[in-house]
């Protein structure tokens, strides 16, 4: 007996050890509220099966299965108590659930003993395994009736995103106008040194000799003529 009652809570702990991770996945692509649900419905055939087996094997597979293998419960939980309480009452939610398994830990043993068998001997364990199924599957009534889903949505993260890239492009707006207008000076300033440098160019050599052309011509003129204003004053007068 003390054989089988140290295989019978090994083979539920064997059974989470390998869907733990994938019910976490299980949650994320189809929802808490589902995910949650299917669990107490394994956990309620769990208990109803397991009452109804007559041998070991049947026995550990079915608690390796069901109660184990297809219970989510452990990885769910700390899931829906977050997301539902929020971090401000997750520890009191937390103590209310530690708490609660506390109590059924110690009653579950003793309900067990009490009913074992009362149900006849070709199926003893069935009257303490109809209690377990009961209150798994009150467990999935209230699931089904109270449980929000909490799954965040990709329609609300598309927005999210859309929302943050339209804030950053309004937000990088000035600075291309900002930058947008200093170049516009730039090429502004560059168009004025290169029309400058244009009309140098086309000044060059001849510009300067015609300068120096007109400046000979008027040094002549007052050579050739040095008292033209007071000969017209002298004829005048």
């Amino acid at each position: 007996a003390g054989f089988v009652a140290g295989l019978l809570p090994t083979a539920v702990l064997c059974g989470r050890l390998f869907t733990s991770i994938l019910w976490g996945h299980a949650a994320d692509r189809c929802g808490r509220r589902p995910s949650m649900i299917a669990s107490m419905v394994a956990v309620t055939l769990g208990n109803v099966c397991f009452g109804l087996t007559t041998s070991l094997p049947a026995a550990l597979a079915v608690r390796f299965l069901l109660i184990g293998a297809l219970n989510g419960w452990v990885t769910l939980m700390g899931l829906c108590v977050l997301e539902c309480a929020g971090e401000a009452m997750q520890p009191v939610v937390w103590s209310y659930v530690f708490a609660t398994g506390s109590v059924v830990a110690l009653l579950g043993p003793a309900i067990g003993g009490w009913t074992y068998a009362a149900l006849g001997p070709r199926f003893p364990a069935l009257p303490p395994s109809l209690v377990g199924g009961a209150i798994g599957a009150t467990a999935v009534a209230v699931n089904v009736a109270w449980l929000p889903e909490t799954k965040p949505r990709a329609a609300s993260s598309s927005a999210s995103a859309a929302t943050a890239s339209s804030s950053a492009i309004r937000a990088a707006s000035p600075a291309a106008a900002a930058s947008s207008s200093t170049l516009r000076a730039a090429s502004t300033s560059f168009s004025a040194a290169a029309a400058s440098s244009s009309y140098s160019s086309r000044e060059g050599p001849a510009g300067k000799a015609n300068k120096a052309d007109a400046g000979g011509g008027a040094r002549t003129r007052l050579a050739t003529h040095p008292g033209g204003g007071g000969e017209g004053g002298g004829e005048g007068s």
